[in-house]
Formats: structure tokens, C-alpha cells, sequence
């Protein structure tokens, strides 16, 4: 067996297109598919040393009207090996298709069908088989929910445990006017059983709490985190207090942890589970508010005894605040009496929590913004609503095992796009070793004799390459294209990439009508 993984690492490694550049990131692309214009790849289910898994979605058109799911199999040299495409039917009535999950080595496919004199949308899911490809006619009932509450853009929510052996939808219930909102948790083993549910409401109104997030331990355990915003009517600045709800023994016991940082306003907050059962929060502090941030909080939670066993503050520094400004403008920032003071940075996203395999973590977050207006148009007397979405710095934090902040590191960044949901704006990464690998589509003229002095020019989904940032374990960077090539101009999609290997990081790239899976790797030296 190891003499046939090594043989077939030799011929991949020959056959894929291998772009190699004087940078420290060696890439190679599988052979080009052609891309249909009325399908768009979804998910990569799957992606592993044997291939890659994916689903792609072809909505409704004028010939037909009902959503078509289309399952492809690639194998270890991108080049696609099955590809069965399946219309999403129910009582021949058309359904809408929702999530694709690995559950315990099993392939499920979830989609929703609208009864529309019961005025209710039902979720149904239904294994997928592994080798055909083909979804089996037995549908399980999951869940239901009243057609009115998916107005509110909430929906049916899935998170899966880390070790794919529990499932949770979480979706809101129907309540009345006033009420506190309820939601409903639904866990599920790995053949789809109901392991346990139950309602859960909020503490208050919905206008002043929210869950942030829902995420589920590899024991079927819940937790929630749930933020409560105080009165915004009041003068002084806006605050947003966090707490974490566990929800254990099946539902049983209820427990609640506050995060609190006493004087100091939460801006960006995760959370995940280590193998004794504490959890990890970290995420962004201010104080000032919460449209900016100063630094970086990280805290270790016991759930049994509810105590902080252990919690740490980073500040940034002046140098780090005020990396993308002239050195005439940082001296502008000095003279204006805040050296002594560090102006904050604009809020960041928190986007990842990674723990380390030493017990230490890194925290990666992005600038992000988005913007809508509706515009006028004289000829049809309507308004459109468009959409302007802004992806810019990245900051990644690394704390060390003991659960101190040893550096911050900002890459410079900056997207701009419209109407698009953002599909090639962000970035994907990938940790390999002692580095991080950043990758994400950029501004050509950002890099190389074009580049002058401190000014970052935009990409706009028009002009743009792929481009990289490598983060060495001391919080050092550098930065470059991805590819030094004019030929096949394409951007990467990088909601689809993902880390497949200790130094790998599949890649999926469109241009024209054409789409290429691939892989880019840290050169060893």
C-alpha cells in the first residue's frame, strides 16, 4: 500500500502543470474543464490523497423549473472521473437543495420542500452513494418550520462535530410579538437518528441578544454564543456583553459563561473545544467601543468549575496601528499628541481560531465591510438594491501555549467589488510547519516595478492575480504573486480552497468559461 501511494505521488507529481517561480510557493494545476454557464460549483465535500468530492448547483431556468444538483468525483490528477447530475424532486414537486455533509463516512445530501397550504418548509436529507454517485430514493424527515420565519433570513443552520459523529440544525421558532425568540436544536447521530432535541430561548428580546455562533463537541454537546447589546439610546459608547451556553447530557443540564473583560469592549469573539473539555475564546478588544480595536484578548474556560483558568491582553503597538501610513503621516499621527496614546485600527472580522498542535493557537481576522444603496432607474420607475463588498487587512495573532500573545502580524490588503456576494475577494490559508500560507487575489500592480511607495491599488474583480503572504513563526512576512504569468489570466475562488495535506492547500481557479483545480505547497529549502 505504501509502495502504491509513494508510485502514485511520482506520476502526479508529473503529470500536473507545475508553475514554479523564483518565489518560496510552488504550484501546480490540474488539466482545464470547461465551466456551464448555468451551473456554478457549490462545495468541495471531499478533498483528500485519493481525489476530490464536489457538488455543483444548476438553478431553474426558462426550459425548466426545477433545481438540478450535479455530483462530480475528480481523481488525485484533477481530472474528473464520474459526474451524475440529479433533479431535486418531491411528489414530483421541485425541492431546493440545502447542505451536502461527510457524517461518519457517509454522504448525506439535505434539501427543502415548500408546502405551500400547510405554509411550511420541511427539511429532508438522503444518503448519497460514494461510488455511483447517486442520492438513494429513501428520504429522512429532519425538521420543519414555518414559511414565514425564513423572511428573516435565518433558515435552517448546520454545524458538524470535528470528528463528523454528530449532527446539529439549529433554526428559529415561531413566537409571538414581545416575546423572548426561541430556536430549536436538533442533534443527530451519524445514521441520521435523533440523539436529542429541544427549545432553547433567548434572555430577552431578540433586539437585544443574538446567537453569534452554534457549535457542537464530538460528545453531542451544544454550545451557543450569545451576545446582549445594551440600550443604544444611551450617550455613552455602544457595548456588547458575551456569554457561552453550554448545553450538555442531552439537553439536560443548561449552563452559562460570561466573557467579560471588565472595563474593556469585545469586538470580535470565537471559541473551540480542546481534547480535556475547556474551551478557548479569543478574539478583539477596544476601548473605545465598538467600531474599533486595540488588541487582542485570549481565555481558557473550565466549563465545570465556570472559572477563567487562564486570560491574557495583547495591545498593538504604535508601529503595528500605523503600518500602512508615510512615514510623514505616522509623524502627523506623533505631533497630534497621540504617541503616548495608540490610536485603534478599524474592527476586523475574526475569521479563524486554529489550535496548535504545541497547545498554542493562531488567530487570523479581515477587514470587513459591506455597504448597500438602492439605485434609481427613470426608465422603469423601479429601484435596485446593490451591494458594495469591501475585503481588506489581514491581522494574524499567535499565542504561545501557555496562553500568552507573542507577536501580530497586518497584511495589507485591499478588495473592492459589486453585486458579486464577494466570490473572489478574502482570502484562503494554509499552515504548513512553522509558516502560514495566505493566498488570495490581489492587484497585479501591488507587486514588483510597478509598486510605488506606500500606495495599495484595489483589486476590483477586473484586475486582479493571485498573490500569497507567508507568515514565518516569528510574525516575519513576505509577499508576492502567486504565478509570474500572463498567460491564462484567472481568479481563485477562495471560499473553495482548503488545506489538504501538512503542505498543501487545494486550490480552484476560474477564467473565461473554464475552471482548473489545483495545489500550491511551501518550497523546503
Amino acid at each position: 500500500m505504501k509502495f502504491n501511494f509513494l508510485l502514485g505521488f511520482f506520476f502526479l507529481s508529473l503529470s500536473l502543470i507545475a508553475q514554479n517561480n523564483d518565489s518560496q510557493i510552488q504550484t501546480n494545476w490540474g488539466m482545464e474543464h470547461k465551466n456551464s454557464n448555468d451551473s456554478y460549483l457549490y462545495k468541495i465535500v471531499k478533498a483528500n490523497k485519493e481525489g476530490i468530492l464536489s457538488v455543483r448547483i444548476k438553478k431553474p431556468g426558462m426550459m425548466t423549473t426545477t433545481e438540478k444538483v450535479i455530483f462530480e468525483r475528480y481523481n488525485p490528477l484533477f481530472k474528473i472521473e464520474k459526474s451524475k447530475e440529479y433533479i431535486l424532486e418531491y411528489k414530483n414537486k421541485s425541492m431546493e437543495f440545502e447542505e451536502c455533509f461527510i457524517l461518519g463516512g457517509h454522504i448525506y445530501m439535505f434539501s427543502s420542500f415548500v408546502n405551500q397550504k400547510d405554509e411550511k418548509r420541511y427539511l429532508f436529507a438522503q444518503e448519497v452513494n460514494s461510488t455511483t454517485l447517486i442520492p438513494g430514493k429513501k428520504l429522512t424527515f429532519i425538521s420543519e418550520m414555518p414559511y414565514s420565519l425564513l423572511a428573516s433570513d435565518l433558515g435552517y443552520k448546520y454545524e458538524v462535530a470535528s470528528d463528523s459523529s454528530h449532527l446539529m440544525v439549529f433554526q428559529p421558532r415561531k413566537g409571538k410579538k414581545g416575546e423572548p425568540a426561541k430556536y430549536l436544536i436538533k442533534v443527530l447521530d451519524k445514521d441520521l437518528n435523533t440523539d436529542w432535541e429541544m427549545d432553547y430561548s433567548l434572555p430577552g428580546k431578540l433586539s437585544m441578544h443574538e446567537v453569534d455562533a452554534a457549535k457542537l463537541d464530538n460528545n453531542g454537546n451544544a454550545f451557543l454564543l450569545l451576545n446582549s447589546t445594551l440600550d443604544k439610546s444611551l450617550k455613552e459608547a455602544y457595548d456588547t456583553r458575551y456569554k457561552i451556553v453550554s448545553i450538555k447530557n442531552k439537553g439536560t443540564v443548561v449552563d452559562e459563561f460570561p466573557i467579560d473583560l471588565k472595563n474593556l469592549f469585545i469586538n470580535g469573539i470565537n471559541f473551540k473545544f480542546l481534547n480535556d473539555g475547556k474551551i478557548i475564546c479569543a478574539g478583539f478588544y477596544s476601548e473605545r467601543g465598538f467600531q474599533s480595536i486595540k488588541g487582542v484578548f485570549y481565555l481558557t474556560i473550565d466549563p465545570e468549575t465556570k472559572a477563567v483558568v487562564k486570560q491574557s491582553t495583547k495591545a498593538f503597538d504604535f508601529n503595528f496601528v500605523t503600518s500602512e501610513l508615510s512615514a510623514g503621516r505616522k509623524e502627523k499621527v506623533r505631533a497630534a499628541g497621540r504617541s503616548n496614546k495608540v490610536p485603534e485600527l478599524p474592527k476586523f472580522n475574526l475569521d479563524q481560531l486554529i489550535l496548535r498542535g504545541d497547545g498554542g493557537a493562531l488567530l487570523l481576522a479581515e477587514q470587513f465591510e459591506l455597504i448597500s444603496y438602492a439605485e434609481y432607474d427613470n426608465f422603469s420607475n423601479t429601484y435596485t438594491n446593490r451591494y458594495i463588498y469591501r475585503y481588506d487587512d489581514i491581522v494574524a495573532v499567535s499565542i504561545n501555549p501557555v496562553g500568552d500573545i507573542d507577536w501580530a502580524t497586518r497584511i495589507p490588503k485591499a478588495q473592492e467589488t459589486q453585486d458579486d456576494g464577494g466570490l473572489y475577494s478574502s482570502y484562503c490559508y494554509a499552515v504548513t510547519g512553522n509558516n502560514i500560507l495566505l493566498v488570495f487575489n490581489d492587484n497585479p500592480k501591488n507587486y514588483g516595478k510597478d509598486k510605488k511607495s506606500n500606495t495599495r491599488y484595489e483589486f476590483d474583480a477586473y484586475r486582479g492575480q493571485p498573490a500569497y503572504a507567508l507568515i514565518d513563526s516569528e510574525g516575519n512576512f513576505t509577499t508576492g504573486l502567486l504565478e509570474k504569468t500572463e498567460a491564462n489570466k484567472f481568479f481563485i475562488r477562495p471560499g473553495l480552497c482548503k488545506q489538504i495535506g501538512g503542505n498543501r492547500l487545494l486550490l480552484y481557479k476560474e477564467y473565461n468559461s473554464g475552471y482548473s483545480f489545483g495545489e500550491a505547497s511551501l518550497i523546503r529549502k
